[in-house]
Parts: structure tokens; C-alpha cells; sequence
């Protein structure tokens, strides 16, 4: 009977201790999935930005023939007007507008042709999509009620509040 309660010890002893390896080896790959998960972001992101590259390069293998004719679709759709133009220098002004950023939250913005300034001033801005991650475009419509719908959250609080270029934060 003692061998036996000799033994049954051992047992629980290595019960514990493997119970505790597998303890660590579950805190361990919790860690790394942690880590893991955005580069697994950033890896989609990427993904969808190369699709979108190429298959807004392949509607340039379709487009209508002719010089005139392709240069005419490829200016009217990623060139600003001089109203937008002064617009997106005002963006551009403000560190509150992250181009780098904007790309890698929106990788579809490629498709586009746009810029991705224009592209925040023609479509993000009424979507609902940040200029940065500084700025949260749902936050100010929400804290500006009055605020048109055509209005562009990040031009009016630059225009309206006096941004002032050294703060680095707008959240409301």
C-alpha cells in the first residue's frame, strides 16, 4: 500500500507539472497571438491594397483607345477642381490629415485614382472615414449637429475652431 501512495504521489506531482507546462504554453500562445493579429491586419490590408492596384491597372488595359480619350477619363477622375484644390492644401496643412494613414485604414482607395486627400474630400469625409488617427470624423458630426451633410468635418474644424497646427489631437 505504500508503493502505491508513493507512486500516486509521483503521479499527482507530474500531473501538476505538466498542468502547469500546459498553463504556460497557453499564456505563451495567447502572446503570440496578440502579436500575431495585427500583422494578420496589416496583411489583408495589404492584400486587398495589391487587388485594388491591379485591378484598377487592368481597367486601364479596357479603357476606350485612343490618347485623348484615356488621358481625358484619367484626369477628369483624379485631378481636383481649383475650389478642391484649395481645399486639399488646406488638408494638406493640417497634420490632422494622414495620407500614409488614410491608405493603410482604406486600401480600397487605391481603386479610386484619387489622391488620397481628394479621395477624403470627394467620398471619405461623407462616408464617415477618418483623415487620421487623430481626427474621428463620426465624433465631430456627432458633436456638431448643425454641421451640413456635404460639410467636410475636418475643413470646417480647421476653419471654424482655429486649429492650431501644434496641438495633435482633435478627438471629441
Amino acid at each position: 500500500m505504500a508503493d502505491q501512495t508513493v507512486e500516486l504521489v509521483k503521479l499527482r506531482e507530474s500531473l501538476r507539472l505538466c498542468q502547469a507546462e500546459l498553463a504556460s504554453l497557453r499564456s505563451a500562445e495567447e502572446s503570440w497571438a496578440e502579436r500575431l493579429a495585427p500583422l494578420e491586419h496589416e496583411r489583408s490590408q495589404f492584400i486587398a491594397l495589391s487587388e485594388g492596384l491591379a485591378e484598377r491597372l487592368a481597367e486601364d488595359d479596357v479603357a476606350p483607345t485612343g490618347l485623348r480619350s484615356r488621358l481625358r477619363n484619367a484626369l477628369a477622375r483624379t485631378l481636383p477642381s481649383e475650389h478642391e484644390a484649395e481645399q486639399v492644401a488646406q488638408l494638406h496643412a493640417t497634420p490632422l490629415f494622414d495620407a500614409a494613414w488614410y491608405l493603410r485604414q482604406y486600401p480600397t482607395v487605391v481603386t479610386s485614382g484619387m489622391s488620397p486627400t481628394l479621395h477624403y474630400l470627394r467620398r471619405g469625409a461623407k462616408n464617415g472615414r477618418n483623415p487620421g488617427p487623430n481626427f474621428d470624423t463620426a465624433a465631430y458630426r456627432a458633436a456638431h449637429p448643425d454641421l451640413p451633410r456635404r460639410a467636410n468635418p475636418l475643413l470646417h474644424f480647421v476653419a471654424t475652431l482655429g486649429y492650431d497646427n501644434n496641438r495633435t489631437s482633435s478627438r471629441s
